[in-house]
């Protein structure tokens, strides 16, 4: 079966990303990574937030295991696993940024009416084409219109583009000390689709080691019970929108 841009996304193709990974290189991939700040805190008003963000390169690696870059490296990052670090905050600013566009958001909990969603820093383009830009965002949709997420976190009436995921973390269990593995379930999302307003991601962690916890299944109904609060409370103003409108012209 053939496979596209639209068709992995909706699907969650891993395949597809390993191979388009491999031919993108690990350079550009680090380079993304860190144009959206994935490798640096966001500077939220908020105390203790995560510093341990890590966007891996041959550099890093050299330096830190004094070992060699290799394919399998570049195919774990190219999935968001192995060495790739960054926190629910961090991929909430990444798909709000993409949503309108651009590559920066710096969020903020104080409300400012007016306020670049970027805050004080100059906005970033996202520099993709009209054609491959709507590519991305048509399979964000089908995610939950027809892919991963279509019996969790589907609206009536909303058009929402969003992508599951899962990732892994090795814990020790306090009472057996063993080190297990638990699932990571990941949702982002934005909508609606065609007027971006609302970006929300669900980050829950499993309780049992090596058992299936997917982002579809998981997340996805957080998300859903999110947006459909936040366009409850729209409707009943019955006029006005966000502070901020998110555009979705690149």
């Amino acid at each position: 079966m053939a496979v596209d841009l639209r068709k992995a996304l909706t699907l969650s193709c891993n395949v597809y990303y390993y191979q388009v990974g491999l031919e993108t290189g690990v350079d550009a991939l680090a380079a993304e990574a860190r144009r959206f700040h994935l490798d640096r805190p966001t500077g939220i008003e908020l105390p203790s937030e995560a510093t341990r963000m890590n966007v891996p390169d041959p550099a890093w690696k050299r330096e830190r295991d004094h070992a060699a870059w290799t394919p399998g490296d570049t195919a774990n990052m190219s999935i968001g696993q192995g060495a790739l670090l960054y926190s629910p905050l961090q991929a909430a600013c990444m798909i709000a940024s993409f949503a309108r566009g651009e590559a920066l958001t710096a969020p903020t909990i104080l409300h400012q009416p007016g306020r670049s969603p970027s805050g004080n820093q100059p906005r970033v383009p996202l520099d993709l084409s009209i054609t491959d830009y709507q590519a991305v965002v048509d399979g964000l949709e089908r995610v939950v219109a027809v892919g991963t997420a279509r019996k969790t976190a589907q609206i009536e009436g909303v058009r929402i583009g969003g992508k599951t995921g899962t990732a892994q973390i090795t814990k020790r269990n306090p009472k057996t000390g063993q080190i297990e593995k638990l699932n990571i379930a990941w949702f982002v999302a934005f909508a609606p689709v065609d007027k971006p307003e609302i970006a929300v991601v669900a980050t829950l962690e499993g309780d049992e080691p090596d058992v299936e916890f997917g982002g579809g299944r998981h997340s996805g109904p957080v998300v859903k019970a999110v947006m459909q609060e936040y366009f409850a409370k729209q409707a009943r103003r019955g006029a006005g929108g966000p502070v901020f409108k998110l555009s979705t012209t690149p």
